[in-house]
């Protein structure tokens, strides 16, 4: 096999392989400076075009080493087509008792990607909303830098 042809056929399956992505959505919102507003709810839309699946629902987070707690409360609210609606309290930790951090991160800032919701369907095909609220009892969350929702296919309803 001539050096051209191998390495067209290697782009061809890598190209193949590509779109074989299993995430429907991976985005991040920031927060303010002073703070996640308890009233603010943090927005993601994104399209369903195959409801033969499951699908986890993935919490994004990046905080800094001063968050002043363990863990966080999140609500998360789903929009469906036709106006279906759920919502779901969670709890995520983020550090052990002994107050380490259970996240990535280098120099300040603390990453994190915690399974929210796990098999989860979609009945319906069309535009979903996913609206995630801290659920903390205060008014303001400091020290939170961005949240995000990274949505993946899983495996096939049976």
């Amino acid at each position: 096999m001539k050096p051209l042809t191998r390495i067209l056929a290697v782009l061809m399956v890598l190209t193949f392989f590509a779109c074989k992505n299993p995430r429907i959505i991976n985005e991040y919102k920031a927060i303010p400076e002073k703070g996640w507003n308890k009233d603010e709810k943090v927005k993601f839309t994104f399209e369903v075009s195959d409801t033969q699946f499951y699908y986890t629902l993935f919490l994004n987070l990046r905080i800094t080493g001063d968050y002043p707690f363990s863990n966080m409360y999140v609500l998360v609210h789903i929009k469906g087509p036709k106006g279906s609606h759920s919502a779901e309290r969670v709890n995520v930790t983020l550090a052990t008792p002994e107050g380490k951090w259970l996240g990535s991160g280098m120099g300040d800032v603390i990453s994190y990607q915690l399974p929210l919701i796990k098999n989860k369907t979609f009945g319906k095909k069309g535009k979903y909303t996913v609206e995630i609220e801290q659920y903390m009892r205060t008014d303001f969350l400091p020290n939170v830098r961005d949240v995000g929702l990274m949505i993946e296919k899983g495996e096939e309803i049976i």
